[in-house]
């Protein structure tokens, strides 16, 4: 799947978009690891890691990260352990970014 450059600096540009994917990570319940979560992490991580181009607070946004409660920093673990290779790079091109 190919992914305009004009739609992922559009997608990155609305206002709370970015937090609100970082809010997604904080609300999954990492008790119940199920596969749907661990599924949902990664397309979380997929379109922050697609809506980097846009960010220009890279500050703001390795605030974000470092700031994160237990359950974010959970979350992106779950990602690394239990994740398709495609969340994986993803994530690591977030970590790169900051």
């Amino acid at each position: 799947m190919k992914y305009s450059h004009h739609n992922k600096f559009f997608l990155g540009k609305i206002e709370g978009f970015v937090d609100q994917l970082f809010c997604f990570l904080d609300n999954v319940d990492n008790r119940v690891i199920a596969r749907t979560s661990v599924e949902f992490l990664e397309q979380v991580i997929i379109a922050l890691g697609l809506v980097l181009i846009s960010i220009e607070d890279r500050k703001g946004l390795k605030n974000s990260i470092l700031k994160g409660n237990k359950q974010s920093i959970d979350s992106l673990l779950l990602i690394l352990q239990r994740g398709s290779s495609n969340s994986k790079i993803a994530f690591t091109r977030v970590l790169q970014f900051c």
